[in-house]
């Protein structure tokens, strides 16, 4: 079961009649019944999300999402370190949302695309500086080695396609040959492997 706690305000329409999620609007959430296989997605726009995040993770132990109206780095990194075990948008569509709760139920966290490509950056500068990283020993193509370059410096799979002037679609499939080709699991796990490396 999915339990949605929100504002009547941001209550998604598409949640209501949908099954095995309960969406909830009253400030006190103290009548909220969970289990153990239950997973809660709190919105920002309550007013004690972070009592609530706290709350549901340390008190109930089950795994809670934080729900937010923009993404932002900051805002995530709080969440996670307050117990969140998935930082998504207050508007995902159910795929989404059900493709983040089959990962957290895995023992992942979730995390948006667009912000993972930014804290691989950001990982990056700090591992690597502002040098390029050196792939040359994983037989990468030409192109392979432009998209590598791209991704070491935080681009998403839009900015790469546009810098590079190729489609998105044609981007993925770069970066999965070059996980392939590296035998890495993720843009973070390549970053983290070409810093051994280095």
């Amino acid at each position: 079961m999915l339990h949605i706690l929100t504002t009547p305000e941001y209550r998604n329409a598409a949640w209501t009649n949908e099954a095995n999620i309960v969406c909830v609007t009253d400030e006190d959430v103290s009548s909220v019944h969970v289990e153990q296989t239950d997973i809660v997605c709190i919105s920002k726009t309550r007013a004690d999300w972070r009592k609530e995040l706290v709350h549901f993770h340390d008190d109930v132990h089950v795994p809670c999402i934080l729900l937010t109206e923009a993404y932002q780095l900051d805002e995530m990194a709080e969440a996670i370190n307050l117990g969140a075990n998935g930082y998504l948008h207050l508007f995902v569509g159910r795929e989404l949302l059900d493709l983040a709760c089959r990962c957290i139920e895995s023992g992942g966290i979730w995390i948006p695309g667009d912000l993972v490509a930014t804290i691989a950056g950001q990982l990056s500068k700090s591992l690597h500086g502002e040098g390029r990283v050196d792939l040359q020993g994983f037989g990468l193509t030409e192109r392979e080695d432009e998209v590598a370059t791209l991704v070491f410096q935080g681009m998403t799979n839009k900015g790469i396609s546009e810098q590079l002037d190729i489609t998105e679609r044609t981007v993925k499939h770069h970066v999965a040959e070059i996980l392939k080709k590296c035998d890495a699991k993720d843009r973070l796990h390549l970053i983290l492997k070409c810093s051994r490396l280095g």
